[in-house]
């Protein structure tokens, strides 16, 4: 067979292939779901899921400790940031990665800065007044009372 180096390389090269691969089904399921209000549950299930997979990639970083600050950045900081302090081949290889899967990347940021608003937005005296029942949530019929005193849209408007 191959040489065990040779077989090294196209490990290394495949286990980067799987994490673009990744990168992109998260991406693109995360957008899926957050289309449909009816899986909520399965968007959260899967964020801890890539919350997980953030964590290994940090992990790997060859004994270099960050913590989930890295979800709030932008990918050009986070690029920068990985370029001047990784060494390594890990850390190279997470850096070619992330820029491969560059599109992917940032839509996964776009989604992780929305959810780690969402706290805020949810204690937020605007929307406790709409939250009538206080349980964090505004119901449709909270949300049509909320439009509706507004003034901003009519009936028929939010109805489609």
């Amino acid at each position: 067979g191959p040489c065990p180096q040779n077989q090294l390389a196209l490990a290394n090269s495949r286990l980067w292939d799987a994490i673009a691969g990744f990168l992109y089904i998260f991406a693109h399921m995360q957008r899926k779901l957050s289309q449909d209000p009816t899986q909520i549950e399965l968007l959260r299930e899967f964020m801890r899921l890539q919350k997980d997979m953030i964590i290994m990639l940090l992990s790997m970083l060859e004994g270099i400790q960050y913590n989930l600050f890295f979800l709030k950045l932008t990918f050009n900081l986070i690029l920068s940031f990985l370029g001047n302090v990784l060494n390594g081949p890990i850390g190279k290889q997470m850096v070619d990665t992330l820029i491969e899967s560059q599109v992917n990347v940032e839509l996964l940021l776009q989604f992780f800065d929305i959810f780690l608003k969402i706290k805020d937005l949810t204690t937020s005296e605007a929307f406790q007044e709409y939250d009538i029942n206080k349980d964090g949530f505004i119901s449709p019929k909270e949300f049509r009372r909320a439009m509706e005193a507004q003034k901003v849209y009519t009936r028929p408007k939010f109805k489609r």
